[in-house]
């Protein structure tokens, strides 16, 4: 009878853990893609976010930093002054004292990927043929110019 007490509160403990690690790993405040508002935002470093629940702040920001950092090779001189996020699609600037440029990175549903980086600005036909949607484009384009 002892055993089936010690099965029983082994059973409960692992189902308490299984909740616990469930509730700190779930996506709960993460970026999701469709719970952008249908407009783009912009992030600039001194963006104040109040409405957290319906666009991913400075989380975001942060990580479409850190993405862009750690792949553009050389990038620790660059700033990232301004950037546009629009669904799973953001447009940044990047820029130092003698160069400048855009990047578009992607969300693919648990992180921010970097797609492409030039010299200059992002075409709208450029942006198209990188695989961004022709409104998504044209409303990212407009916010950050």
């Amino acid at each position: 009878m002892k055993n089936v007490y010690f099965v029983a509160i082994g059973l409960i403990v692992l189902l308490v853990i299984g909740v616990v690690v469930a509730m700190l790993t779930s996506s709960k405040g993460a970026y999701k893609a469709e719970e952008v508002p249908s407009t783009p935002f912009v992030l600039t470093p001194d963006t104040t976010i109040r409405d957290t629940a319906s666009v991913p702040g400075a989380q975001t920001q942060g990580a479409i930093e850190t993405e862009f950092h750690e792949t553009v090779e050389d990038s620790e001189r660059l700033t990232l002054p301004k950037m546009a996020v629009m669904g799973a699609y953001a447009l940044t600037i990047y820029q130092d004292e003698n160069i400048g440029g855009m990047a578009l990175l992607k969300y693919d549903g648990s992180e921010w990927v970097f797609v492409a980086g030039e010299g200059g600005v992002f075409s709208l036909t450029r942006l198209r043929e990188l695989g961004v949607p022709q409104e998504t484009a044209e409303e990212l384009l407009r916010a950050l110019y």
